[in-house]
Order: C-alpha cells, then sequence, then structure tokens
C-alpha cells in the first residue's frame, strides 16, 4: 500500500511540473531587422558594390516588403525580413567601351533573447529570374540565411554552402532565362542567451562588349529574399512517459528493499 501512494505521488509531481513548464515567452527580440554584413563581409550591407560595377549599369536594393523605391527600408519590425535586390548590365559596343558590370548587396540581421534552452528554426525562400540577352554574358544570385552571435559569428547556414549561388550564362542560342526558386530551413538547439538571425542577397549581373552592343545580363530579386525565424520548447518525454519512468523506478527500488529484508535472503546469507 505504501509503494503504491508513493508511485502516485510520484505521477502527481511529474504532471504538475510538466505543466508548468514554459508558462513564460521563450524568447523576446532585442531589436529590429537591421543592415549587417555577417554572410558576405567583403560586401556591402545595403547597396552597390563600386568596384565590382561599371560601364552600363543599373542597380535595386530594398528591405522590406513594402518597399517601393531603391534604397528603402521599410518593415523592419516585421517577420519575415525580405531583402529585395537587382542588378542589369548592358553591353557595349566593342569600340567605345569594355566590360559592363553591376553588383546589388543586401545584408540584415536581427538580434534575440532566448530565456530558456529552445529550437530555433530559420527558414529561407528565394524568388527572382536571371535573363541573358546574348552569348557574351553572365548573371548569378547569391543567397544564405542563418543563425549568429551577438558578435556576428555565424552558427548555422540555411543552405550547405555558405556562399550559396546559382548562375546564368550566355547561350549560343541566344535568349536565356532562368526562373530561380529556393527554399530552405535549419534547426538548432540553442542555450538561453542572445543571438541573431540574418540573411543575405547579392545581384551581380555582367556583359562583355561585341560589335553592336545593347544586350542585356540581368539578375532580378525584387521578388525577395524571405528569412523568417521561429522558436519551440526542446521536445521533453510526455506526461505518461515520465510517470512510467517513475513507477518503474520506484517498484525496482522497493522490490530491492524487499529482497534486502527477506529471511530466505538472510538465511542463505548466513549459509
Amino acid at each position: 500500500m505504501k509503494i503504491f501512494v508513493q508511485c502516485q505521488l510520484a505521477v502527481v509531481l511529474m504532471l504538475c511540473h510538466a505543466d508548468s513548464v514554459h508558462s513564460g515567452p521563450l524568447f523576446q527580440w532585442i531589436a529590429d531587422w537591421g543592415p549587417e554584413a555577417i554572410p558576405y563581409p567583403s560586401r556591402p550591407a545595403f547597396g552597390v558594390f563600386a568596384p565590382g560595377s561599371q560601364g552600363i549599369h543599373d542597380e535595386d536594393f530594398r528591405f522590406g516588403a513594402s518597399a517601393a523605391a531603391k534604397g528603402k527600408i521599410t518593415d523592419t519590425d516585421k517577420m519575415p525580413g525580405v531583402l529585395r535586390t537587382y542588378a542589369v548590365a548592358t553591353q557595349q559596343n566593342v569600340l567605345f567601351g569594355s566590360q559592363s558590370s553591376a553588383q546589388a548587396w543586401v545584408q540584415f540581421s536581427r538580434p534575440f533573447e532566448l530565456f530558456e534552452r529552445a529550437v530555433v528554426t530559420v527558414s529561407s525562400g528565394v524568388e527572382g529570374k536571371l535573363k541573358i540577352e546574348d552569348t557574351e554574358g553572365s548573371a548569378s544570385v547569391s543567397y544564405n540565411a542563418g543563425l549568429a552571435t551577438m558578435g556576428g559569428q555565424i552558427i548555422q547556414y540555411v543552405y550547405p554552402v555558405p556562399q550559396a549561388s546559382t548562375s546564368l550564362v550566355g547561350n549560343i542560342n541566344g535568349i536565356s532565362e532562368l526562373l530561380v526558386n529556393k527554399s530552405g530551413s535549419v534547426k538548432v538547439v540553442l542555450d538561453p542567451g542572445q543571438y541573431k538571425v540574418w540573411g543575405g542577397l547579392g545581384s551581380v549581373a555582367i556583359m562583355f562588349a561585341d560589335t553592336f552592343g545593347g544586350d542585356r545580363a540581368i539578375s532580378d530579386f525584387l521578388a525577395s529574399h524571405k528569412v523568417s525565424m521561429s522558436v519551440a520548447p526542446v521536445p521533453e518525454p510526455s506526461n505518461l512517459e515520465q510517470a512510467a519512468a517513475a513507477i518503474f523506478v520506484l517498484a525496482v527500488v522497493s522490490w530491492m528493499r524487499r529482497r534486502k529484508k527477506s529471511p530466505a535472503t538472510l538465511s542463505s546469507s548466513v549459509l
């Protein structure tokens, strides 16, 4: 009877403990999204990479789903963060110019604090188009997202390759076009502390001069790179599993005590 009461008490304590876990918030944002060159430190956090832009070219860079013009930053308090870039290089006449190229970059991060050990999930979705109107050019997009320390040291990438990218080169058959639609996510168990979720996007376009000129290479990702984050408790054993484990342990302990006090056990010890 005493053993049964002990088991019941253990079960009640287990259930009460399970119900009390995660009663408060798991995390909070420390600040809004802001420019920070975490994934591509040699490129601008928000703007044009001047050494990579020459000849006849144009670029666009924005942050936020509602950003309606070049260089605009909006929706920094929202999730997901929306990174947007565009680069176009226009071919020059070989007699009057040489290579044309363009690069636009958007790299943002958002800091947060975990109050307890948790599973943090970062998701990424990239949509856009690469297009080349002649054989003498290329267009590409670089993208990634993940988690970092407050000092900017990367903890995890969404895409396995640190500088994931998709490229398109000129085709002898004329205009070539590639629709890009990438998605991925990563889950990381983090201890309590302060961290950053980050994302990066870069559009690059290059066209080499030829006899006539006028054709273009385009990397159009104004459609966006969306970066989102969610936080969940670390999975724990169910109430039933915890109760069963408690009952089993108590039963084993009780059996060992009874066996120790058994007259038969004592008699065999004397013999």
